[in-house]
């Protein structure tokens, strides 16, 4: 593995008014960014995939973090096998004062989890060859589940390999404010109109919904992501982020421990 890596950060701003692009602007020319009106959440990523010079994107919205490590992992991981597409790995989920809830802990996700369920893959800690993306991926139609949109685009192409790696990359921040808070129904306009785009029959849902949260709940069992979270559950409370805003590397070392053995 290279003893660097380059990284590009890109940042959409959304023309907000809460001094972030003062911020922004303190970083000069280490940063790319952006503060511009745009049509939602789909299209601000659209725009931050154009400007992007990398050959492996990834996307974090405002309130979440890689941990450290990760990235070099990802770098690891792609330059390792130049047929990779898509890496996905663990997340662990925080609250709005970067307190520990819970690790998410992903497996191997199979097709029918993804068409029935839902989206189980975290788009925090995923990461792509751009080249598989093409121009303007995501859907401005969808404001919350362009993510499921996406993966789903992407595995009815069987040559687009996916891989997961059992390594937590990223934390996901839970609160009020957030776009997604509370957003568990699966019956939305979004929901409908996936599931027209990949033949998804909704009259079937109430079964197959169902089938698919079995198929997901027992191969967290048989992988043992289930039992990893549930280790995880003694560190809630503890917080993932130090008094400067790092990732805390005392907790980072306790999950690592308890649940990576």
């Amino acid at each position: 593995m290279a003893n660097h890596i380059s990284v590009e950060h890109v940042i959409m701003d959304g023309s907000s008014t809460d001094g972030t692009q003062n911020k922004l602007a303190a970083y000069g020319d280490k940063i790319a960014w952006c503060s511009e009106d745009d049509n939602g959440q789909s299209d601000a990523l659209n725009k931050a995939l154009d400007r992007a010079a990398g050959e492996v994107v990834g996307w974090l919205n405002a309130d979440d973090f890689y941990l450290p490590g990760a990235l070099d992992r990802v770098a690891q991981e792609f330059s390792a096998d130049p047929s990779l597409d898509v890496l996905y790995g663990d997340t662990v989920l925080v609250d709005g004062k970067g307190k520990v809830m819970r690790l998410y802990k992903c497996y191997d996700v199979p097709d029918s989890v993804l068409r029935w369920r839902g989206c189980t893959l975290m788009s925090t800690s995923t990461f792509f060859r751009k080249s598989v993306l093409g121009s303007a991926p995501f859907d401005s139609q969808l404001r919350m589940r362009m993510d499921w949109d996406l993966f789903l685009r992407l595995r009815q192409d069987s040559a687009i390999s996916f891989k997961y790696v059992s390594e937590p990359f990223a934390a996901f921040r839970f609160h009020e404010e957030q776009v997604t808070h509370n957003q568990v129904a699966y019956n939305t306009s979004e929901h409908l109109l996936i599931r027209s785009r990949y033949n998804i029959r909704q009259s079937y849902v109430p079964v197959t919904r169902r089938l698919g949260i079995t198929i997901h709940r027992v191969l967290k069992a048989v992988k043992g992501s289930w039992f990893a979270e549930r280790k995880s559950a003694k560190l809630a409370g503890l917080s993932l982020l130090d008094g400067e805003g790092l990732v805390d590397q005392t907790t980072l070392a306790k999950l690592r421990s308890l649940c990576y053995p």
